[in-house]
């Protein structure tokens, strides 16, 4: 009778053991939420040719709802670039024209393959997580994004 109480104790040890190391092991999908940094990403975007001065500080998002949101001196691309717009003297229907061509950003994770979806395109891409470093590759392009602290 002692040596099963042994065994069953020495079982629901190993059982609690295995379970939290499962628990652990957080995958790509909740390790990719939050912030990124990657300044050529995000100049590459060609706001100059909007009339649109480049931010000071811009990073993309990844969010637990499945959004991808690019970021610029802290507010979403869209904001970033109608404010400046309407600074800059922009009539409202040229404004209104140049922010429907900014898509909506949404994104699955499907073990170490990133989906991004942006209006009707999808586009599937190799990732790897490395610490803070996101590789994320596309055919032979490679982008780097570090996570913000």
């Amino acid at each position: 009778m002692e040596l099963k109480k042994k065994a069953l104790g020495l079982l629901s040890i190993l059982l609690v053991a295995v379970l939290l190391t499962g628990c652990g092991q957080a995958s790509l999908k909740d390790k990719i939420v939050g912030a990124w940094d990657n300044k050529e990403f995000v100049d590459s975007m060609g706001l100059s040719e909007l009339g649109v001065a480049a931010p000071k500080d811009t990073w993309v998002e990844f969010t637990k709802d499945g959004k991808m949101q690019i970021m610029a001196d802290g507010k979403e691309l869209k904001v970033y670039i109608e404010e400046a717009l309407k600074a800059a003297g922009s009539e409202k229907e040229t404004i209104d024209t140049l922010l429907l061509i900014l898509p909506e950003f949404t994104y699955k994770v499907n073990g170490d393959k990133l989906t991004l979806t942006f209006g009707e395109e999808s586009q599937e891409m190799q990732t790897e997580l490395e610490g803070d470093k996101l590789s994320i590759t596309e055919g032979e392009t490679t982008t780097v994004f570090v996570k913000r602290k």
